[in-house]
């Protein structure tokens, strides 16, 4: 069995590692024959230089020009969306939503997931983020909550800062192979 033909929301947070997450749409659309449109926050927009291959790109100004009823609302890109994948999700946006905090496009998003379709996440952040444990309070947290979710595991790198250590985001293989077996998975 494939995905192809599925429609995938591919969202990047602020993350310095957000440019990274073209990998992953162009294997979906590529690789998988996916339909995806990419949502970018604010804070992710800052990170791309490039542009998304054809893809529709919902940019979150941070206005409220994407309520209940317009077709970029929270309820629509659910409607839409077979799956959701957040590559990468930084450490901000990771509280938000385990916290309960719907406070830009995405998290509004995110909480339309809540036990329904397949949520993928991929975090990305420097170690000293990663190892915090609230960190791994708001990933137990949000496995909890959402038991649609999954977690790609993070990779071991050297960061800007000198760091070495986990918190770098997963390949994009690895992304995409997850959120093929979530959908899959969920059919049965």
């Amino acid at each position: 069995m494939d995905i192809s033909g599925k429609n995938i929301l591919v969202s990047a947070s602020g993350s310095c590692a957000a440019a990274n997450s073209i990998p992953v749409a162009c294997e979906l659309m590529t690789e998988e024959n996916c339909v995806v449109k990419i949502l970018l926050t604010k804070n992710a927009e800052r990170f791309f230089f490039k542009d998304w291959n054809g893809c529709e790109v919902i940019r979150d100004d941070g206005s409220e020009n994407f309520g209940e009823d317009t077709e970029y609302g929270p309820e629509k890109l659910y409607e839409w969306a077979d799956a959701l994948i957040i590559a990468p999700i930084g450490a901000n946006t990771l509280a938000k939503i385990a916290i309960g905090m719907h406070d830009n496009l995405l998290t509004k998003v995110v909480q339309q997931f809540i036990n329904g379709k397949p949520l993928i996440l991929a975090p990305a952040m420097n170690p000293m983020m990663f190892s915090n444990p609230f960190t791994a309070e708001h990933i137990n947290k949000i496995k909890t909550v959402y038991t649609n979710s999954y977690f790609v595991d993070t990779t071991t790198g050297i960061y800007g800062s000198g760091e070495t250590g986990m918190g770098g985001l997963a390949d994009s293989w690895d992304i995409v192979t997850a959120c093929k077996s979530m959908m899959l998975s969920s059919k049965s």
